[in-house]
């Protein structure tokens, strides 16, 4: 996500060579061998959709990137002024409710509703994204998706809380990572404004890249 940034942002530069390193060349290729005609189709045009909220302190900007073929989710918002745990205007149950844009992996936009409600008392919560629909108007999936949520109570973050990040023996001597929740998708974000006003963050799955924000 770029804002929080839980990474690096890399330039354009950067991400385009890398872009063309994985996914236009075949493995074992010599540098005589690269050309505009083995890098084929190439644009630098990018699609973009883009969302932002106000919270009184600032906004919360939240978005996707498309650019041959590679989605870059993001989101950004100003940074609170204390870690959740110490902000004593947030007792009890609290919900922050805004908006998802996203993108498919053949260029389609997606937008729909999201909502964040955590308890305070274990830092649990829910995310659901409801209403996602194709930019036609046709729904997305089933329409829904939802995310058990676990809160950094020592920072302003958050991310999903139903996945196990353990290596696990599957079916065919495979091995792999098991999600209990319902539905694929990983998800990370953080909290903005001075006192917690506005979350954001990306939701990244095989069939969606998305990036979403909202305010109390």
């Amino acid at each position: 996500m770029r804002g929080f940034i839980p990474g690096r942002s890399r330039g354009p530069c950067d991400r385009d060579g890398l872009l063309a390193a994985y996914s236009r060349f075949p493995p074992g290729v010599k540098p005589e061998e690269i050309s505009a005609e083995t890098l084929k189709p190439w644009s630098d045009t990018s699609f973009h959709l883009r969302g932002d909220l106000g919270i009184g302190s600032g906004e919360v900007s939240f978005g996707v990137a498309f650019r041959n073929g590679l989605p870059q989710p993001w989101a950004m918002g100003p940074k609170p002024a204390t870690i959740l745990y110490d902000n004593p205007v947030l007792p009890g149950s609290v919900t922050w409710r805004g908006a998802l844009v996203g993108v498919t992996p053949s260029g389609g936009g997606v937008v729909g509703d999201a909502s964040l409600t955590l308890d305070m008392g274990d830092f649990l919560g829910e995310l659901d994204f409801t209403g996602m629909r194709f930019e036609s108007g046709a729904t997305w999936g089933d329409g829904d998706l939802r995310y058990a949520i676990r809160a950094d109570d020592l920072g302003n973050t958050f991310h999903r809380a139903d996945t196990e990040y353990r290596i696990v023996e599957l079916s065919g001597n495979r091995t792999g990572y098991p999600w209990s929740g319902k539905d694929l998708g990983t998800v990370t974000g953080a909290f903005f404004g001075p006192r917690h006003e506005g979350m954001g963050g990306v939701l990244e799955r095989h069939d969606l890249s998305a990036a979403f924000g909202g305010k109390r």
